[in-house]
């Protein structure tokens, strides 16, 4: 589960998930964790990466409506290429995206 001390009140919680939709690891808790961190609030919003995606699995990771909030792209460096789409997909209040680059993460 995803934690933060230093949270800020007034911004929505946003998982990126990026995957090819074939848990390998833990393939039975892969769902179940997601609905429970959609449960805390949390928007998911996955990137489907690659040509053989198991969209069942990355359907029900993602936030609803899946319309919004599930992209798919051929490989990781076509990511830059639909930053646009996210956002259109994004911009009318229902979830956000920043075009802000984030500080780096502290190390500890």
């Amino acid at each position: 589960m995803l934690m933060s001390q230093r949270g800020r009140n007034d911004v929505q919680t946003t998982a990126l998930f990026m995957s090819d939709g074939h848990s390998n690891v833990n393939r039975q808790n892969t769902i179940p964790a997601a609905i429970a961190l959609r449960h805390t609030g949390c928007i998911i919003i996955v990137f489907a990466i690659g040509a053989n995606v198991g969209w069942d699995e990355l359907n029900s990771i993602a936030s609803q409506p899946v319309n919004r909030t599930v992209f798919a792209v051929g490989s990781y460096t076509q990511l830059p290429n639909i930053v646009s789409q996210v956002r259109l997909a994004t911009s009318d209040g229902m979830y956000s995206v920043s075009q802000k680059n984030p500080p780096p993460p502290e190390v500890v």
